[in-house]
């Protein structure tokens, strides 16, 4: 009755057209996948008439890595299939880094095929705790549609929150998630502690600034007031370590010359720890000063490391 019903809807909203909607998540403990579709499946061709009903075919990732690529199925050749399942092989605890990889596999396929592939995109996770992940890229990046693992800028929950308590009678006080190390738990809900009545007032929102590429995310803050994070330096580009002096102004962290890194922590003395990409894509822990100079402290453990906290 449900998939019907949802068969109408979008019948309604894009008549005639192809569609394709994927659903994943863990059941039993397993990665499953739904692909819901009304012109093709996991398994076969796809067909060239549209069906007025959507077909459902699951795929459950029980021993191996699933690469499934829907839509125009052209637009991620083989070899970059099995690149992306290599690296998922290789990189499991490395959400950030498999993201990146599908992220710039859309942006490929936009190359690919102009006007028919957008080069937005926004690429989930979802690790075996319940936490969820995102990576975004293209003109839609700062718009991320869902609250995952926590309570994001959803303008929905705080229309529900701002009717129960009254506007600018809550706030945020904490965020909780019991994940379990038992693959076959089923995943925690967050759960949100809320603080009630005049003295949630306390609390206001500050903008920082943002840098030129129009994205950039705070990791953390030191008793002086200091913010270190990420940020894109140009537009659609990758994202660079970053901090913020002062709220209204945002300075680039110097890095390896790659496409990516992050600040992640930093101390009351101001030294600041995250990790750089190099130009032969190898991610180096590095530790930075306020004043610009940067240490590499990972390319004598491994290829590819972080730190993360001080």
């Amino acid at each position: 009755m449900i998939r019907n019903r949802a068969s109408l809807w979008v019948q309604g909203v894009k008549p005639g057209t192809r569609q394709t909607f994927i659903v994943a998540a863990f059941v039993d403990g397993l990665p499953t996948v739904a692909i819901v579709s009304n012109f093709q499946k996991w398994h076969g061709s796809d067909s060239t008439t549209i069906d007025k009903n959507f077909a459902v075919s699951t795929v459950v990732a029980r021993r191996r890595t699933e690469v499934i690529v829907t839509g125009i199925r052209d637009a991620v050749p083989r070899p970059r299939r099995r690149a992306l399942k290599r690296l998922a092989k290789e990189y499991s605890h490395d959400g950030t880094r498999v993201r990146r990889a599908m992220a710039e596999a859309t942006r490929d396929g936009a190359q690919r095929y102009p006007g028919r592939i957008s080069e937005d995109c926004f690429v989930y996770s979802q690790d075996s705790g319940g936490q969820g992940h995102y990576e975004a890229m293209g003109a839609s990046r700062t718009e991320n549609p869902m609250s995952m693992g926590g309570l994001d800028d959803n303008r929905q929950v705080r229309n529900l929150l701002d009717k129960e308590f009254g506007p600018g009678r809550w706030s945020l006080k904490g965020m909780t998630s019991a994940s379990s190390q038992n693959q076959t738990s089923p995943p925690a809900h967050c759960v949100l502690e809320l603080a009630t009545g005049p003295s949630s007032t306390r609390y206001r929102i500050v903008e920082l600034a943002i840098p030129g590429g129009r994205r950039a995310t705070p990791r953390s803050i030191n008793a002086n007031g200091i913010i270190i994070g990420e940020g894109s330096a140009r537009w659609r580009g990758p994202s660079y370590p970053c901090f913020w002096p002062q709220q209204t102004h945002v300075e680039f962290l110097p890095h390896g010359g790659g496409l990516g890194g992050a600040a992640h922590d930093i101390n009351d003395s101001g030294v600041i720890v995250g990790f750089s990409e190099w130009s032969d894509r190898a991610s180096h822990a590095c530790t930075w000063n306020l004043d610009g100079r940067a240490s590499d402290i990972g390319a004598a453990i491994a290829r590819h490391s972080q730190a993360k906290a001080l």
